[in-house]
Parts: structure tokens; C-alpha cells; sequence
């Protein structure tokens, strides 16, 4: 029994409307307690303090020091200290006395400092930092976070009807979806957004640029874009696009000639296994050549989950029986409103399940719902799988209210775990291709080459070549080469069950292996690197090395990283590298490979790459551990090295500025001085201001 007792469920699943902080705080203390699936794991200690730091992100004149049941509080512009202790009843704190703490130590910041920003919403605040205490999965949903959860659940949005991201601190376009505003309005894929309502920009962050984008239906936005013209040159152009309500298109697919239909999925809303079904009859009526179809590739790399409910009815319409999946909450108890399990349905009452051989692909960005979807599939003999491990999320999340009304705050909290059918588990292990593809990324500065596979996994290497690694020379690869593997593979395979498939990856893995390795090593010769395998059994790996830093290479510069290899062992080596890895996944060494290639024995090798180092900083030594591999040979660890980069310190510089007024608004103008000895180039200045503060910046460099 919870410890708080026989509350009835239906009390937990009643929107609370009533104002202040404690029912927020001691809702979600209930909901933890009553529903969280790793509550045996949750130290409320550590929520106290997390609630504490998280007020000291948000507010900068808070200072917060935090060690077991002791909070203390300061203004960084006063001396003395307010302590908040939370030390339980019986001297253990527990989860039932978690709200009063909370709302002690909303009522000590307070006290440090009344004037909050009006807009501050402390007990938010706090519960987000509880969150942290939780796992990464429970979170607090309020305002943008809420907004953006609703829309890729209802897979709706207002606004411009485009895909944004940052290149090269360029805000790019990179996909116009079909029939909105953008696409109605002249927006393409590729252009680079200069300015958004006049304001540049330059510096702005994402979630910045997508924020002004966005906003209510039938209201204008204008953009000034740089266009790449069909003879190369970039122009400018002048747009302005009136706000709807746009679909999100997370389901797209096609058939080609040879009577192979692709779709793709890129997460799970209310809408997704409809657009699914939409796909399957759309491919009923075959190819533009009249042809049928043939066979089926459904494409989840990179889709991170969404709706269980629409995976589910997804799998549903390639499948006539069997447990898709079942969920169980804390010891093995079911969660209150949540699906216990879910069965695929018999053909007559799904009528789609069209009988064609079906192919998956995933890789690791692939979680949640899609490896509910993925494994399901193969799980019950309808698919293989090709591509990567997928990510591992076998959890299952519900949304709870905390606060109703207009300012609706929500807890998305971690209540239950999904196993496929068989039982099989996906937490935190994922699931495994039938064809683990292997990318091996060939770019400027070196080459990465993946861990071999484990013994008994059928692999095959991918070639993933950047501009760069040839000298003189464009790499030859494009398209989609897993895509193009997969079509390849899904048109040999005689039935629409997982057995024939796999029959077929077996009879063809070999022939695969082959093509793909002779890919691999032609493009390692680009670098005159002999890439060629070992023909006969080896016995064991016996090399030294020295790793070192060529120079005396500085923070902010780029650095050349060297191996010497010598084989100490009696036989050839084939396929050497050295992997490297290091206690910090931020420094430049960590997950870098340095290829040898064949090393005869008694003879030393050198293998090179380059790195970027961090700019700023002290001096610092870096222990670097070292795996040596080999082909047909178990990894050794040799004894880690020490990496030294000296730092820079900033330059000695001061700055004078001075707001004049320039047209109809006014400039900064900025005086930069250099007091080093050292010529600076390509200096800039960057603006930020508080979006709150009632200044809009025009120009943020």
C-alpha cells in the first residue's frame, strides 16, 4: 500500500485547478509515489537539492549550496545565508514530507529576494528540478514544452508549415511540407533565413528562430531568404507567409518501378496508422507502369517513439495475430488506465496486411514507439531487420495533471515497462538487425571505423564518405546506400514471412560481406592505406605503441594526432587500428580511430589524424586510453597516455559602447581595443538581452 494511504484513483486523475504551489508539489509527490515504476531508485534528498539548483539556473542572483537534507540560500550581492533542512518526521525524509520541503524552500527564496519576475512560475521551477531526480523520461510539460508535446501527439501545428534547423550558424529550411503557407508561399528547401520579421538572424538560436515563425492562424510573417540559383549564384529574396494550421507530415512513401513501396515514418501521432493504411492503398493500385506490388520497406531511422496506441494499430495492418505488445507497472502491477495488453487482429477485421515480403530499417535514433513497431514485426515473423541496434527505451510514460486552467502544467511521469511478444525485453538493450549495417565515415581529417561486429552477427560495412578524403577528388557514394541495400534485398525474397527473409540474408550475406569490404578498402587506398583482410587464422595481438600530439599544439587550434604501431607478434597484421577513448565525452579524443592498415611483423606503422582542439582554457593533461584491433583478432587494451595541450588565456581586450539613434530605431556602436601584442582577426561581437526586457535586437553580431 502507498503510504499515503487508500486515496481513491479516480482523485489522481481529476485536474487540479486551485492556485499556489503546495497541491502542485504534493500531486506529484502522490503521483511518484503511488505510480513512478523506479520508485525504489528515487532518492528524495537528491529531489530537494535538484529542486534547489534548478531555482539557481533560473534566477541569476541566486546562489544555492546543497549537501543531504541541507539547502542554503543567498543573494550573490549579500553575505548571509538562509537554511532550508529537510530532515523528515523520524530524521528520513521521505516522499509524503517532499511537498512541505518544497513549499519551504519556495517560501526561503522568496524571503532572499520578493521581486521575481512577473512571469516567474517558482513552483515550476522547482518541480522541474525534482524531475531530474526522476529519470530523463519524466519531465515537467509547461508552456513551449506543453505546446510542442500537443502537437506532435495531435501531429498539428500554426504556422509557417516548414522544417527549420542550424547549419554553420545559418538558420536553414530544410523541408517545406506540402500545401502550407511555405509551400503555397514560395519557401523552398535549402534557402538560408537572413531575417524574420526584419530582425536578423545572425547568432539566433533554434528554438529563437522557430518561435518567430510560429503564431496565430491568419497573421503574416515576413522573411528575407539567400537562395541558391540554378547557375550558382545566391540571391536574395523577400517572402511574406500567412499563418495556419498545419498537418505534420510524419508518414511519406512512394513506389518505385520495380514495385518496391517505401514508406517512412518519421514519429507517431493521432494520425499515423491511418497514413499508413492511406500508403498500403495507394500501393494496391501498383506502380505508374501498372506493375504490383511486390514488396515492402518501412523506414524508422530516427524515429524517436510517440504515440504507443498508433505503433500498435500501425503494426496492426501488416500483421493477423499474436501479442504486439504488454505493459507492466511497478512489481509486475498493471497501471490504471493503460493498455495491459495488445493483440493483432485477424485479416477480416484488418483488412490491409497486404501479403509481400517486408523489410525494416532502424538505426540508433530509433526508440520508444518505433521499437514497438520493429519488433513487433519481427518478433511475430512478419520482418527482418536491418541497420543498427535501435536506442533502448522500454519504458512507458503517462501524462498527469498538476495544474488546470489556463497556465496547465503536466507531469509526464515513467509508470510502466513494454515487452514484446516471447516476453522480450527492450529496455535498455534495444533490438538487434538481422543485418547490422556498419558505417565506416571516411571525411577531411581521418577516418572512424566502427567496433567489429559481435562473433556470430551477420555484418556488413557501409561506406560513408565525405568530401575531402580524396585529394583532388568528389567521393563518388551518394543517396541513401542502407535504402539502396534494402530494395535490393526485399525483391529476392520469395514469401511475406520472416523465415524466407532470413533464408534469403543468409544465402546472400556472404556476396554482401564481399561487395562491401572491396567498397571499403578502394576508398582506403584513396589515403594509400592497405585495407586488405587476413586470409589465415592469427593467434593473438601483440603490438606497442606510442601515441603522441605532434608540436606543441595550443586550445583552438587544430592538432595532428599521431600512432606508431610495431607488430611484435610472428604473424602479419591486417585491418590495424587504434581506438581511442577518454573520461570526458566533450574532449577531441574520445571515440577518435587512427587506421594502420597491414603491418608485417617486426615493422613499425604510422597512422595519423587530425583534431580540433577547444579554444580557451588552461593547460590541461588528458589520460588517453588506447584498444588496439586487428582483423580476426580479440581487441587488446594497452597502458593509457597523457595528452598535453597548453591553453590560452583570452585576449586582453576592453570595449566601449554607446546607443546613438539611426533611423527609426537605434544602433550600438562599439569601440574594441586590443592590449596585446598579438594581431586579432575575424573579431566579433555578439549580442543578447532578456526577450522580456521589452528591447527587440534588429542585429545580434
Amino acid at each position: 500500500m502507498s503510504q499515503w494511504g487508500m486515496i481513491p484513483i479516480l482523485l489522481l486523475l481529476i485536474p487540479l485547478v486551485s492556485a499556489g504551489g503546495l497541491s502542485i508539489y504534493e500531486r506529484a509527490a502522490r503521483l511518484i509515489d503511488d505510480r513512478y515504476l523506479r520508485v525504489d531508485e528515487f532518492s528524495v534528498e537528491d529531489a530537494f537539492g535538484e529542486a534547489a539548483e534548478s531555482a539557481e539556473r533560473a534566477y541569476p542572483w541566486l546562489i544555492v549550496e546543497h549537501e543531504g537534507t541541507t539547502v542554503r540560500l543567498r543573494r550573490g550581492d549579500q553575505p548571509d545565508w538562509t537554511t532550508v533542512e529537510f530532515t523528515g518526521t523520524d530524521g528520513t525524509p521521505t516522499i509524503r514530507e517532499l511537498p512541505d520541503a518544497l513549499e519551504r524552500l519556495e517560501n526561503a527564496i522568496i524571503a532572499v529576494d520578493a521581486s521575481l519576475p512577473e512571469d516567474a512560475d517558482l513552483p515550476v521551477t522547482l518541480m522541474r528540478g525534482v524531475c531530474r531526480a526522476l529519470d530523463r523520461h519524466s519531465v515537467i510539460l509547461h508552456k513551449g514544452r506543453l505546446e510542442r508535446f500537443d502537437q506532435r501527439i495531435k501531429g498539428k501545428l500554426t504556422g509557417i508549415g516548414a522544417k527549420v534547423g542550424v547549419e554553420n550558424g545559418e538558420v536553414v529550411i530544410r523541408l517545406v511540407f506540402d500545401d502550407g503557407p511555405a509551400s503555397t508561399g514560395g519557401l523552398l528547401a535549402g534557402d538560408v533565413v537572413l531575417r524574420i520579421d526584419g530582425v536578423s538572424t545572425t547568432g539566433m538560436a533554434l528554438d529563437q528562430a522557430v518561435s518567430r515563425m510560429r503564431g496565430a492562424a491568419r497573421t503574416q510573417v515576413e522573411l528575407r531568404v539567400r537562395r541558391r540559383s540554378d547557375e550558382g549564384l545566391d540571391e536574395v529574396v523577400e517572402l511574406t507567409l500567412t499563418r495556419a494550421e498545419v498537418k505534420i507530415p510524419n508518414v511519406s512513401w512512394r513506389i518505385g518501378d520495380d514495385g518496391v513501396g517505401i514508406i517512412t515514418i518519421d514519429h507517431f501521432s493521432e494520425n499515423t496508422a491511418r497514413l499508413t493504411a492511406a500508403a498500403l492503398t495507394d500501393f494496391e493500385l501498383g506502380t505508374p507502369a501498372g506493375l504490383p506490388l511486390r514488396a515492402l520497406v518501412l523506414d524508422l531511422r530516427g524515429n524517436s517513439g510517440g504515440s504507443m496506441i498508433q505503433s500498435s494499430e500501425t503494426a496492426d495492418l501488416f500483421l493477423n495475430d499474436g501479442v504486439i505488445f504488454r505493459t507492466t507497472g511497478r512489481d509486475g502491477i498493471p497501471v490504471p488506465n493503460l493498455l495491459r495488453e495488445v493483440r493483432a487482429h485477424p485479416a477480416d477485421v484488418a483488412p490491409f496486411e497486404p501479403p509481400v515480403p517486408m523489410i525494416v530499417l532502424q538505426n540508433k535514433g530509433s526508440a520508444s514507439a518505433s521499437e514497438i513497431l520493429a519488433g513487433a514485426l519481427a518478433s511475430l515473423g512478419r520482418a527482418v531487420i536491418l541497420g543498427g541496434q535501435s536506442h533502448g527505451k522500454g519504458t512507458v510514460q503517462k501524462v498527469y495533471f498538476l495544474r488546470g486552467g489556463r497556465d496547465k502544467v503536466r507531469l509526464k511521469l515513467t509508470v510502466a515497462e513494454y515487452r514484446l511478444a516471447a516476453d522480450v525485453p527492450v529496455h535498455g538493450e534495444g533490438i538487434a538487425p538481422d543485418l547490422d549495417v556498419r558505417r565506416v565515415r571516411f571525411h577531411r581529417y581521418g577516418v572512424w571505423v566502427p567496433p567489429s561486429a559481435d562473433e556470430g552477427t551477420m555484418s556488413v560495412l557501409d561506406t560513408d564518405e565525405r568530401p575531402g578524403w580524396r585529394e583532388g577528388g568528389a567521393p563518388e557514394t551518394d543517396g541513401d546506400p542502407l535504402m539502396e541495400l534494402a530494395t535490393r534485398l526485399v525483391v529476392e525474397i520469395p514469401d511475406a514471412d520472416r523465415q524466407s527473409a532470413l533464408d534469403v540474408l543468409e544465402q546472400m550475406g556472404p556476396s554482401l560481406m564481399d561487395e562491401s569490404y572491396v567498397r571499403v578498402m578502394e576508398t582506403f587506398r584513396f589515403r594509400d592505406l592497405d585495407w586488405t583482410r587476413s586470409d589465415e587464422p592469427q593467434s593473438v595481438l601483440d603490438v606497442g605503441a606510442v601515441v603522441t600530439l605532434v608540436g606543441d599544439p595550443q586550445a583552438g587550434e587544430r592538432a595532428e594526432l599521431r600512432a606508431e604501431v610495431s607488430n611484435l607478434g610472428p604473424a602479419p597484421l591486417h585491418q590495424l587500428r587504434l581506438r581511442l577513448s577518454s573520461d570526458s565525452r566533450h574532449r577531441p579524443w574520445n571515440g577518435i580511430t587512427i587506421p594502420i592498415g597491414f603491418l608485417p611483423p617486426d615493422e613499425k606503422g604510422i597512422g595519423s589524424t587530425l583534431v580540433s582542439l577547444p579554444i580557451g582554457g588552461p593547460d590541461r593533461d588528458d589520460l588517453v586510453s588506447i584498444t588496439v584491433e586487428a582483423d580476426g583478432l580479440d581487441p587488446v587494451e594497452l597502458e593509457p597516455v597523457l595528452l598535453h595541450v597548453d591553453g590560452r588565456e583570452p585576449p586582453p581586450m576592453s570595449v566601449e559602447a554607446r546607443i546613438v539613434p539611426h533611423e527609426d530605431h537605434h544602433r550600438v556602436e562599439l569601440t574594441l581595443f586590443n592590449h596585446g601584442e598579438e594581431t586579432l582577426t575575424g573579431v566579433r561581437a555578439r549580442f543578447s538581452w532578456d526577450e522580456e526586457s521589452g528591447v527587440e535586437l534588429l542585429d545580434r553580431e
